[in-house]
């Protein structure tokens, strides 16, 4: 079977029209039908677009001699990616979560550890920020308040990527 058999035939048992097809591609409605006529090859580009969009491999695509499309590849590949997301996604929990703790430490000692600060800047506070002055503990704060960032960003990685992609989902 050829390439431009393989693809009107992927394009029906999809119900596609050439047009679609073309739009989500993105190239001429007349540069698929060349294509399915055998009149014309698509560039590499499109043929990775191409066996993305339709789940097969580029080889089934372009070699005469695979008449079956091989989606076990894909599916390992995209188990891949779902376990990376996942790992991702972990990560940014394990993060997010060490650093409310900590947080929370740092806020529930400087409430039973009241201090008086006094400095030529400070004139005698008995807060949070107090506490963070006279323990010197205040890089650390600053510290745990990154680590939290990171977690946020790790956790949503998937979605921020996409989104800067173009790949807005609903």
């Amino acid at each position: 079977m050829t390439l431009g058999n393989k693809l009107q035939k992927l394009r029906n048992e999809n119900g596609l029209s050439q047009e679609q097809l073309s739009e989500m591609i993105p190239v001429s409605r007349q540069a698929i039908s060349k294509w399915e006529l055998d009149q014309s090859t698509p560039e590499l580009d499109c043929l990775i677009k191409l066996s993305d969009f339709f789940n097969v491999t580029v080889d089934y695509l372009v070699k005469e001699s695979i008449n079956t499309p091989n989606t076990q590849v894909l599916d390992d590949k995209q188990n891949t990616m779902r376990i990376k997301k996942d790992k991702s996604k972990i990560a940014g929990i394990i993060m997010m979560s060490v650093s409310f703790i900590s947080l929370m430490l740092f806020w529930m000692i400087s409430l039973l550890n009241p201090v008086d600060y006094h400095s030529d800047s400070y004139n005698g506070y008995k807060t949070f920020k107090a506490f963070l002055l006279s323990s010197g503990s205040t890089n650390l704060f600053y510290f745990c308040w990154v680590i939290g960032i990171i977690g946020i960003i790790l956790f949503f990685m998937t979605k921020l990527t996409n989104y800067f992609r173009g790949q807005h989902t609903k």
